[in-house]
């Protein structure tokens, strides 16, 4: 496993949202789960949808009265 960050320099977020940020510049690291999954996911070898990971905006707990 490598500890080498990607580098990613972007505008704007990835949701659409136009605004431009005041940083650009991300470092991500891979994780050796998600980038077997990712692999099986491409190759079409897991049972279930296209993409089972997907990102979404909507969240499936609710906020706390608190907040």
């Amino acid at each position: 496993m490598t500890s080498i960050a990607l580098l990613f320099v972007n505008e704007t977020t990835y949701t659409g949202d136009p605004t431009i940020l005041s940083y650009q510049l991300t470092r991500e690291w891979i994780h050796s789960l998600s980038a077997v999954l990712g692999g099986l996911i491409a190759a079409g070898l897991l049972p279930f949808g296209t993409n089972p990971l997907r990102e979404s905006a909507f969240f499936i707990w609710k906020r706390p009265a608190s907040y």
